[in-house]
C-alpha cells in the first residue's frame, strides 16, 4: 500500500485499478508489538490449564480503500511535498479494461513525452531513469495488487478478545490490543506524514510552497493531464458496474 499512496501523493501515480468499497486489513506496529508480547503470555497460561492446541492470534482493523483516497484528498494541503513531480490527483478505476485504456492517456503518452523531452535536454531526475519504465513497474505492481485490492478479507479476533478478557485493568492498559481505539483518519495522516518524513526526506517543509506552486496561480494548466485529458473532468465509466463515477 505504501508505493500507492506514495506514489498518488507526489503526482507519478495518476491512475490505479482498484474496488474502491473492498477493505485493507491493518493494524498499527505498536498494537501488535503489544498483541505479540501478551500473546506469549496467554499461550503461557493455555498450556499450564492443559490445552495442547497452538491458538492463532490475529488483530485487524479494516481500511475501505475509498477512505484512503477521500482522506488523502480532504488533507492535501497538509501533506503536500515539494517533492510533488505533477500535481496529485489519482483516478481509481475497478474495471482492467477500463484501466488499460485510460493508462495510455494518463500514464504511458505523457511518460513517452517526458522521457523524449529528457532526451533532448539532456536533463532527467535522478530517481527516475525513464518514464515509460516507471509506468511498466506500476502495471505490474497493479497486477500484483489487483486480487486483494478487488476483494474484501475478514480476521477472526477470537482469540485475541479472549486474552483482553483474562488481563486485568493495568495489564490491558499497557498492553492494548484493541484496534477499536484506533482512529482511521488519523492513521492516514500520520502514514502520509511518516512517508514524507523518511522515504520522500522532504524534512516536513515547504508544504505551503507546494499547494502554491501545484494549486493556486497554475492549477487550471497543471490538472490537464500531462496535456491530454483532465483528472478533475474525467468521468470514469465502469464497466463492470455500469455506473458512471465523478474521479
Amino acid at each position: 500500500m505504501h508505493p500507492i499512496y506514495l506514489g498518488g501523493g507526489t503526482g507519478t501515480l495518476r491512475l490505479f485499478c482498484t474496488d474502491v468499497n473492498s477493505t485493507l486489513s491493518i493494524a498499527p506496529v505498536d498494537y501488535v508489538n503489544n498483541t505479540i508480547i501478551a500473546a506469549a503470555w496467554d499461550s503461557s497460561e493455555r498450556r499450564k490449564n492443559g490445552e495442547t492446541e497452538i491458538p492463532i492470534y490475529t488483530i485487524a482493523k479494516n481500511l475501505r480503500y475509498g477512505f484512503v483516497g477521500e482522506t488523502m484528498r480532504k488533507a492535501q494541503k497538509r501533506l503536500l511535498s515539494p517533492k510533488m513531480v505533477w500535481r496529485c490527483c489519482m483516478l481509481e478505476v475497478k474495471s482492467r479494461l477500463l484501466y488499460n485504456i485510460l493508462s495510455w492517456f494518463l500514464l504511458y503518452i505523457p511518460a513517452y513525452i517526458l522521457d523524449f523531452a529528457c532526451f533532448v535536454s539532456g536533463k532527467r531526475p535522478k530517481e527516475i531513469s525513464s518514464f515509460v519504465d516507471l509506468y511498466r513497474k506500476v502495471d505490474k505492481l497493479s497486477i500484483v495488487y489487483e486480487y486483494f485490492q478487488q476483494n474484501s478479507f475478514t480476521f477472526r479476533e477470537d482469540n485475541v478478545k479472549t486474552m483482553m478478557n483474562k488481563m486485568n485493568d493495568t495489564d490491558r492498559a499497557i498492553y492494548n490490543c484493541n484496534l477499536s481505539d484506533v482512529d482511521l483518519e488519523d492513521y492516514i495522516l500520520v502514514w502520509g506524514i511518516g512517508l514524507r518524513k523518511y522515504i520522500l526526506k522532504d524534512g516536513l517543509t515547504g508544504t505551503k510552497s507546494a499547494h502554491w506552486f501545484h494549486f493556486k496561480p497554475r492549477s487550471k494548466y497543471l490538472k490537464r493531464p500531462n496535456s491530454c485529458l483532465s483528472i478533475d473532468d474525467l468521468q470514469a465509466y465502469d464497466l463492470q458496474t455500469k455506473k458512471c463515477c465523478r474521479a
